[in-house]
C-alpha cells in the first residue's frame, strides 16, 4: 500500500464534503496528473468542477489552486519513489541470487581449514584494498593471524624474506595485474598457498593460484549517474561474508 501524499488533520478533514473527500482520494492516487495538468482537465478527469476544486484548496488553507499544486509538487518530489525502490531491491536480489548460484561452496569449505591454521597475507590494490582491509579486520576479530598490504612490494618482501609458508589471499578482478602476479610467484616460492579472488578464471594469476574464488562478470553490474560510471561490489562483500560465516562455523566445529 502506497503512502498518501496529502494527509489532513481531523479538524480540516471533518469539514470536507463527500465530493471533496473523494477529490482528496483522487489527488493521492493521481498526484502526477494533478501536478502536470490544468484545473479544467483535472476537473473533467475527476468529475468535479473547477470552482469546487478552488473551494477545496481554500478549505485546506491555500489562496489558490496554483499555490496548492506548487505545494503538492514539492511533496511529490520529496516522497520516496516506491516503484524505483522496488526496482533497486529487485536488482540487488538478482545480483545476490546470481552470485549464490555461481559460488563454489566446496572451494570455500576446502580453504577454510587452511585459513584457520596458517598465517594469512592479504593483498589488494587500489579500490580492492578497502575490501582487503575489511576482510583483515574481520579475520583479526576471529583471532586469526593476518597481515594486509596495499603495497605489493612490501607484501613481496614479507612473503620472500619473513614469512615461510602460510596463505596469500590476493584480490584481483582481472587476474592480470603484474605486481599481483609477481607477489604470487614470490609467495609460491616460499611455500605459500595462493587464494585468488577474481572474475577471470582464465587469467595468469588463476593459473598460479591454488584456489580461485570466482565473482561472475554478470554479478558486477554497473550503474551510472550523470558522467560517473561505477562498478558495484555487492557480490564481493557477499563472498567475504560467506567466507567469514564458514570460518566461524569451522571454529565452532559445525562442519
Amino acid at each position: 500500500m502506497t503512502q498518501n501524499i496529502i494527509n489532513l488533520n481531523y479538524d480540516i478533514y471533518s469539514k470536507l464534503t463527500k465530493l471533496e473527500t473523494d477529490f482528496l482520494s483522487y489527488i493521492n492516487q493521481n498526484p502526477e496528473f494533478v501536478i502536470q495538468n490544468t484545473i479544467k482537465d483535472i476537473g473533467t478527469d475527476a468529475f468535479i468542477s473547477p470552482a469546487s476544486i478552488i473551494r477545496f484548496c481554500k478549505k485546506l488553507g491555500y489562496s489558490s489552486f496554483s499555490e496548492f499544486r506548487y505545494h503538492l509538487r514539492t511533496l511529490f518530489i520529496n516522497k520516496p519513489n516506491n516503484l524505483q525502490n522496488k526496482k533497486i531491491i529487485e536488482v540487488i536480489n538478482h545480483q545476490f541470487n546470481l552470485y549464490l548460484n555461481a559460488i563454489d561452496i566446496s572451494k570455500i569449505i576446502e580453504i577454510v581449514p587452511l585459513l584457520t591454521q596458517s598465517n594469512i597475507l592479504l593483498y589488494g590494490k587500489g579500490t580492492n584494498a578497502y575490501f582487503i582491509d575489511y576482510l583483515a579486520t574481520q579475520l583479526s576479530l576471529l583471532n586469526l593471524s593476518v597481515l594486509s598490504y596495499r603495497d605489493a612490494q612490501l607484501a613481496k618482501v614479507y612473503a620472500s624474506n619473513i614469512g615461510q609458508g602460510g596463505i596469500a589471499l590476493i584480490l584481483c578482478y582481472s587476474g592480470e595485474t603484474q605486481v599481483s602476479i609477481d607477489l604470487a610467484l614470490s609467495a609460491k616460492q616460499n611455500h605459500y598457498k595462493i587464494i585468488l579472488i577474481t572474475r577471470n578464471i582464465q587469467s595468469s594469476l588463476a593459473s598460479i593460484a591454488d584456489y580461485c574464488l570466482l565473482i561472475p562478470e554478470e554479478a558486477l553490474n554497473s550503474y551510472s549517474s550523470k558522467n560517473i560510471h561505477v562498478k558495484t561490489n555487492f557480490c564481493l562483500v557477499c563472498l567475504m561474508d560467506i567466507l567469514l560465516q564458514y570460518i566461524i562455523s569451522y571454529q565452532n566445529k559445525c562442519f
